[in-house]
């Protein structure tokens, strides 16, 4: 196929060699020679019989991507040139070598028509982008995604189509893509056909050629909302924290009550009563005290007499 491709009418001298100056003969040839290398570096995007993706994509733009590739049938010819590619070993060397982007889990079944699954996790866009980047056909695929800002919105772009493809693109095999975008991010705006609002998912569907030939751009407009789940619920926790510092305060001062009016009354101190007044006699005139004698003076001191008298 590749002597095929590379075939062209030119006209021939009498000696049966193309009738190009020498100069242009090296030219052709250093061409050639840069269109095999291209050709092998991404031949492989034009042997996968579908490219299935379902990323998640987290509000700090990390995320997770389920890539599923169905090869092509095992008993053709050119199975045979992407079945080393995609064995464990080599995969994994491939994700080593990226910054930020890990592979979890790698499965690849037997069969008519194989099929490679790949879950991979992401630091961020921009690390997915430049671990893309070092292979070209993965690079077509997985495209390069920009980040900026528009206001209090996100804008997510995703350039597909950016590697070097080669001519022999199917028209016939697709690569089909889902993006989820996580809570609490919500897609505000979106160029997908394929737009499930309720659960933020993005939907796209391309044939392999029309990723060469037109390089799509994907926009998604993500913006962040209040956490209105969040204010609800501190503000009904605030209520329920004052309903139930209330009712400790009404608790405390019915229990005082209570005991005020259970204490036991305080014991009276008995007061002497006055001796009633001496009442006077019928026909007598008020009786009145007898006033005291003057005091009398003391008497010579005695002597005392003999003992025993």
């Amino acid at each position: 196929m590749g002597h095929t491709a590379c075939q062209s009418f030119v006209p021939l001298d009498a000696k049966g060699l193309p009738a190009f100056s020498s100069g242009m003969t090296d030219f052709l040839r250093r061409l050639t020679v840069t269109s095999i290398a291209l050709f092998c570096a991404c031949g492989l995007s034009s042997c996968l019989d579908q490219y299935s993706e379902d990323m998640v994509i987290h509000s700090d733009l990390s995320g997770e991507a389920t890539v599923t590739v169905i090869l092509p049938d095992s008993l053709l010819d050119k199975y045979d040139a992407v079945q080393k590619e995609f064995s464990e070993v080599n995969m994994r060397k491939r994700f080593d070598k990226a910054s930020g982007v890990k592979l979890e889990e790698y499965t690849l079944t037997e069969g008519r028509h194989p099929e490679a699954t790949l879950r991979v996790s992401f630091n961020s866009l921009e690390k997915l982008s430049e671990a893309a980047k070092q292979n070209p056909p993965a690079q077509m695929l997985i495209g390069q995604f920009t980040v900026t800002k528009d206001g209090k919105y996100t804008v997510v772009e995703r350039k597909l189509g950016q590697g070097t493809p080669t001519m022999s693109l199917p028209a016939d095999k697709n690569a089909i893509y889902k993006m989820h975008f996580d809570m609490p991010v919500e897609v505000a705006h979106t160029d997908s056909g394929f737009f499930d609002k309720s659960h933020g998912d993005v939907r796209y569907r391309w044939s392999f050629a029309d990723l060469a030939a037109q390089r799509p751009v994907l926009v998604n407009k993500v913006l962040k909302p209040l956490p209105w789940l969040w204010i609800v619920v501190s503000v009904a926790a605030l209520i329920v924290l004052a309903w139930i510092v209330w009712q400790q305060m009404v608790n405390k001062a019915r229990q005082k009550h209570l005991a005020a009016r259970n204490a036991p009354l305080p014991v009276a101190t008995p007061v002497a009563t006055p001796p009633p007044p001496v009442m006077p006699a019928p026909g007598e005139g008020p009786v009145t005290p007898p006033r005291p004698g003057p005091p009398q003076r003391p008497g010579p001191p005695k002597r005392p007499g003999p003992p025993g008298k």
